[in-house]
């Protein structure tokens, strides 16, 4: 059976592409495989890229070499992010590999901001987009073995529920649906020691497992924005405290 996944990351919070930076740069710096980064936002910047590398290691070479195993295409719109996908599926997933990798990772961030604006008075039209959208990116996943992972952000109903901005036809199509949530003071038991560890709880976030077809739903995990901004000495005590909690809980 193939490896391959469908993951789509829903949040109200516009620093839910500091997440999907890290993604890349896991895949690209710690697997040494490549990633393809599909921004439709404008939010994307090879300087935030290089900081968080430059936390992984300090050698400027492989700091260098991990940049060049993403390859960023910008598109703003449904039209332009179609042609880009098939575009990849023909041929660019293999002109895209650098060094004898291969492409681990396509980030689509984020898939809303493109289709959302067509969901509304010409919802016929932006419905058979959206599927189309849909239907490119698991056929990537499946053919090629690779990870789709995409955001998506999320709304409230009247009576205070999250929402897929997508839609609920939209939440049936990823294997995986990860919610990530902003932790306010109070809301979580790590609150204390983020504290203790003065760590600005504007950065806490917890992600929860809403959608799965391998795993229990509703996992969830807490964790900081900041983790990515840190020295790999602060990176292994925050580890190695995280690991005493645990144990003591």
């Amino acid at each position: 059976m193939n490896n391959h996944s469908d993951v789509m990351l829903e949040c109200s919070d516009p620093r839910v592409s500091q997440v999907c930076f890290g993604v890349a740069v896991h895949v690209s710096q710690q697997l040494k495989q490549n990633v393809i980064y599909v921004d439709t936002t404008g939010g994307f910047t090879a300087s935030r890229l290089l900081q968080m590398l430059q936390t992984e290691t300090s050698d400027k070479e492989e700091q260098m070499a991990a940049l060049q195993r993403i390859r960023v295409f910008r598109v703003f719109d449904v039209f332009s992010l179609l042609d880009c996908l098939f575009g990849l599926c023909s041929d660019g997933l293999q002109q895209a590999s650098v060094g004898g990798g291969s492409v681990k990772a396509v980030i689509v961030d984020s898939v809303s901001a493109v289709v959302a604006p067509l969901l509304g008075g010409k919802h016929n039209e932006g419905m058979s987009l959206m599927s189309q959208v849909a239907g490119v990116l698991r056929t990537m996943a499946k053919d090629f073995n690779v990870a789709a992972l995409v955001t998506n952000y999320v709304t409230r109903s009247s009576s205070g529920e999250l929402q897929p901005g997508l839609g609920v036809s939209w939440s049936h199509i990823p294997r995986t649906r990860i919610l990530l949530e902003r932790l306010e003071e109070g809301t979580t038991a790590a609150s204390s020691a983020a504290a203790t560890a003065d760590v600005s709880r504007s950065s806490l976030r917890s992600a929860t497992l809403i959608k799965s077809s391998r795993q229990p739903c509703l996992i969830r995990e807490e964790f900081d924005l900041q983790w990515w901004s840190r020295s790999k000495d602060q990176k292994t005590s925050g580890l190695k405290r995280k690991r005493e909690e645990d144990s003591d809980s």
